[in-house]
């Protein structure tokens, strides 16, 4: 079962933090 939340209420700064990481960094957040 998959137990994750979609969130619909993001933050410009936490968009904007997300964005400045490096690109393998996002990648490993989006496998986790």
């Amino acid at each position: 079962m998959n137990d994750t939340i979609l969130r619909h209420d993001w933050r410009i700064e936490e968009i904007e933090a997300l964005l400045d990481l490096p690109f393998n960094d996002l990648l490993f957040r989006a496998q986790t």
